[in-house]
């Protein structure tokens, strides 16, 4: 029986509640245990002994004689010749996978403590030192194991959480002590040449790790909160983007749509979605494909995202120059084909339109929901009706879907089921006329190829509501 329906039988929480503390744990992803806990819905003290009993192991109620936290967020006891695993997450897969890899063995026994207990047990300051940088760098291959795009770091009270984005979704991987986190910022921060005792502001930076077999670059964000430096690290792991059009998951006619795209001389074309939906990954794909072809292919971009071979790339800096101004300094330089990251604003709209016009092809985002926002947000932006007429080749709306882990429940995918995402798309590419398009061509619509997965067993239904919202998917269900 899952911990909320255990407690509400026991009389100890409402539906009400348990209610509310679901919803907050899809938000925030962490233990429904520590929710009802913050949220006042129940005391510690009465509910990990409760919680115990729900998993069938017993409570460690007593820590005063405890001294050896691991790294991976556990205490070990060693009583006699046995070995005793203590941890506020007994059913967690990936930390049995940990202590077995460790110790050639499953525990002993198991005991049940609580965050707080865990975070409550310090370790002493020359280990800390010792095993920072190791620490670390077990955290990045573990993010690498599991295709991570971001690392998490997110200070408590008493401990740092830290959390993995596996797939676009956040998972707890492990927590650490207080005294581990502030090392281990100070580690990162010196990595991306950051100012050590600036705590009060946002600060962002970068940096290369090079000890890996193939170097990643990392974007550093840090910003202040109230329990200290929360930290995220972006992976920019460059065999994310060594694919081909063929591997991202299109429809068949859909990559040629693109690969005939990617062969005109002239014209604009729009790809659309929310942060986090592979347009990048798309139009880097159609990149490689142009380079080495005979023809000069430049990007503007902020930041740039990868480095791609035979392209020449130019990151805008805004307190340096402007999308507008870069892109029309590129026009100075001889370019075939010129990507630009997103267009955000009249200048770098306008300057986009007529450099498709004047004999060059353009590629670049929007940050609209669908295809048939494209023509509407230029004209916002200032572009004439008139001008997109001869040159917007198409638009393409897409988002990225988790696919069935085929060990469904396992340590490769976190137990969450999926493993690995591909691209839903609508791809409309016979003009400047989005709408008559999508009205008159339904079967190119992007509901219908999610059903199509859904059918083909590609994701499940919840998926495909979690990614394109249940309103925009009813029609099809």
């Amino acid at each position: 029986m899952r911990l909320g329906d255990y407690l509400c039988q026991k009389g100890l929480l409402r539906p009400d509640q348990l209610d509310t503390a679901l919803r907050e744990q899809q938000r925030s992803r962490r233990f429904l245990g520590d929710i009802l806990v913050t949220l006042g819905f129940i005391k510690e003290k009465v509910l990990y002994p409760v919680l115990a009993e729900c998993l069938g192991v017993p409570y460690l109620e007593d820590i005063s004689s405890l001294h050896t936290v691991d790294l991976g967020g556990w205490v070990e006891l060693e009583v006699n010749p046995r070995l005793i695993l203590a941890t506020p997450d007994p059913d967690n897969i990936f930390l049995h996978y940990r202590w077995i890899k460790r110790y050639g063995r499953h525990p002993d026994q198991v005991f049940l403590m609580s965050t707080r207990q865990l975070s409550e047990i310090a370790l002493p300051e020359q280990h800390l030192k010792e095993t920072i940088p190791d620490l670390f760098k077990t955290i990045v291959l573990k993010a690498l194991s599991h295709q991570a795009s971001d690392i998490h770091f997110i200070p408590g009270h008493h401990h740092c959480q830290i959390h993995l984005r596996v797939d676009g979704v956040l998972t707890s991987l492990q927590t650490i002590h207080k005294d581990q986190w502030q090392q281990l910022c100070a580690h990162i921060k010196i990595l991306g040449q950051l100012d050590l005792a600036e705590n009060r502001r946002p600060q962002d930076g970068a940096f290369r790790l090079t000890y890996l077999p193939e170097p990643i670059d990392c974007r550093l964000s840090i910003m202040p909160t109230k329990d200290g430096e929360s930290l995220v690290i972006r992976l920019l792991d460059p065999r994310s983007i060594a694919l081909g059009l063929d591997h991202l998951g299109l429809r068949r006619h859909q990559q040629e749509a693109l690969t005939r795209i990617a062969q005109r001389p002239s014209g604009l074309f729009v790809i659309t979605g929310p942060t986090g939906s592979g347009k990048t990954t798309t139009l880097y794909a159609m990149l490689s494909a142009m380079a080495g072809q005979g023809r000069n292919v430049m990007t503007v971009e902020q930041p740039i995202e990868y480095r791609l071979d035979h392209i020449r790339q130019t990151e805008v800096h805004p307190d340096v120059t402007s999308f507008g101004d870069a892109l029309r300094a590129i026009l100075r330089h001889d370019p075939d084909v010129i990507y630009v990251s997103e267009i955000r604003d009249a200048e770098t709209a306008m300057t986009a339109v007529r450099a498709a016009m004047t004999g060059h092809l353009v590629l670049t985002t929007l940050h609209v929901t669908d295809v048939r926002l494209v023509s509407r947000r230029l004209e916002d932006l200032g572009v004439p009706a008139g001008y997109l007429n001869g040159v917007l080749l198409g638009a393409m709306a897409q988002r990225l879907v988790r696919r069935k882990c085929c060990h469904a429940g396992c340590d490769h995918c976190f137990g969450m089921g999926y493993r690995g995402r591909q691209i839903v798309a609508e791809l409309f590419d016979q003009g400047h006329d989005i709408l008559s398009q999508y009205a008159s061509r339904p079967e190119e619509r992007i509901s219908l190829f999610a059903e199509e997965d859904i059918h083909n067993q590609v994701t499940t239904r919840l998926e495909i509501n979690r990614v394109l919202g249940e309103l925009e998917f009813a029609h099809v269900a």
